[in-house]
C-alpha cells in the first residue's frame, strides 16, 4: 500500500471520529436542553391547603411552623441546583391591596424597581409583584410574587420566587409563570376551584 493511500485512509478515519464526536455532543446538548425545558418538572401537593402545582423536580419543599393570626400555612421552597427559593403560603388578609402597599412602605429593602399588577380571571383575582431590591450587603435580590384570592374569601394564596440578580429576571418569571399555570387549589364546597388550567 502506498504512502498516499495510508495518509488518505488515516485522514478519513480521523475525520469520521471527529464527526461522530460532534454528533454525540450535539445530541447530548439537545437532550439536556429538552430535559431542562420540559421533563424537569414534577407535581407537588400541599395537602393541608388542597393545593397542587408543578415545580422543577430538584426543588425541596419544607413545611414551616409559623404561629401567626395572618399566616395560616407556610412552606419554604429551595432549589440550590437551579439557584432560586421561595414560599407557598396561605394568609388571612381582608384587603390585599392595602396589605401590599403597607408591606412595601414598611420594607427594609431598598427597591430598585417594583411593579404591582392586578390580575384576574374567572377563578381568582389578585396581584403579581415583580421587583428587584438592593440588600444591606449590596447584593441585588429579584422577586416574583403572586397574591391570589377567590371572591368572598379572606384567604390569600401567596406564591413567591426569589433569586440573586445573576439568576436573571426572565428565567425567574418563567419558573413562576409555569408554577402558576399548573396551579390547582380546592377551596371547599361553595367555591371548589380557584384555578385549574
Amino acid at each position: 500500500m502506498g504512502e498516499g493511500v495510508k495518509i488518505k485512509k488515516n485522514f478519513i478515519f480521523k475525520t469520521g471520529i471527529i464527526i461522530i464526536i460532534i454528533f454525540i455532543a450535539a445530541f447530548t446538548g439537545n437532550k439536556i436542553v429538552e430535559h431542562a425545558g420540559t421533563g424537569g418538572f414534577k407535581n407537588f401537593s400541599f395537602e393541608q391547603i388542597s393545593l397542587r402545582m408543578r415545580l422543577p423536580q430538584t426543588t425541596i419543599v419544607t413545611k414551616e411552623y409559623i404561629t401567626s393570626q395572618e399566616i395560616l400555612f407556610s412552606s419554604y421552597l429551595d432549589n440550590k441546583e437551579l439557584g432560586f427559593w421561595g414560599f407557598v403560603q396561605l394568609w388571612n388578609i381582608s384587603n390585599v391591596d392595602s396589605f401590599l402597599n403597607r408591606s412595601k412602605s414598611q420594607s427594609e429593602f431598598n427597591f430598585i424597581n417594583y411593579e404591582n399588577r392586578k390580575i384576574q380571571n374567572k377563578y381568582y383575582k389578585g396581584f403579581r409583584l415583580t421587583w428587584s431590591a438592593k440588600l444591606r450587603d449590596a447584593r441585588v435580590l429579584l422577586g416574583t410574587e403572586y397574591f391570589l384570592s377567590a371572591p368572598h374569601d379572606d384567604r390569600v394564596l401567596r406564591i413567591s420566587f426569589f433569586a440573586d440578580n445573576n439568576f436573571g429576571r426572565k428565567k425567574l418569571n418563567r419558573f413562576a409563570e409555569q408554577a402558576i399555570a399548573s396551579l390547582e387549589w380546592q377551596l371547599g364546597q361553595d367555591n371548589p376551584v380557584i384555578y385549574q388550567p
